[in-house]
């Protein structure tokens, strides 16, 4: 409530879009609005919403929203509503968010084989599918070492054919042998 009170202050309209309702603390139901006349200043532009609460934003060109999505942190979703397929690849590589989707919202989140997860502020990584299972594990890498191995003639204390093959090491890394 206090991001919708936030807007209102600063002169953002606020649409409630469910008829005869308000937020209901209680219950935990807030329902659906839209808020335009949107700026930067604003809690609902600052802020990722996990929630009813949709900011418009009115723009001129294209080159508009991809300067402003990019001039913010990396949103977590970004969804984009065209048939055009060069305004789509436009869109995909001139801008930065944990997913995408296109003519949709929220649909990659539930589709197990996609990885979903943010970029920057948003988060990092990836859950879902073989990206979530191996983000989400830790490998334990474990290495024997031969009883006998020729490495050990590089210890210390150095045998003659261990000197040797030191300084042949090191004469071959500083170019006596090239």
């Amino acid at each position: 409530m206090t991001t919708l009170e936030d807007a209102k202050a600063k002169g953002a309209d606020i649409y409630n879009l469910i008829p005869n309702s308000s937020p209901d603390l209680h219950s935990r139901k807030f329902p659906l609005h839209l808020v335009t006349g949107v700026d930067e200043t604003m809690q609902v532009m600052q802020r990722e919403i996990f929630g009813p609460i949709l900011p418009i934003i009115s723009y001129q060109s294209i080159e508009q929203v991809i300067s402003l999505i990019n001039k913010g942190d990396r949103p977590l979703a970004l969804y984009l509503f065209s048939n055009s397929k060069d305004l789509q690849q436009k869109v995909i590589h001139q801008t930065r968010s944990g997913g995408v989707t296109i003519n949709d919202v929220m649909l990659h989140v539930a589709q197990d084989d996609l990885p979903f997860g943010g970029s920057g502020h948003s988060g990092i990584g990836h859950y879902h599918g073989k990206e979530g299972f191996e983000r989400l594990s830790k490998m334990r890498p474990v290495m024997y070492q031969a009883s006998l191995s020729s490495l050990k003639l590089l210890y210390s204390p150095y045998s003659s054919l261990g000197k040797r093959m030191i300084n042949f090491i090191i004469n071959r890394k500083f170019g006596k042998y090239d």
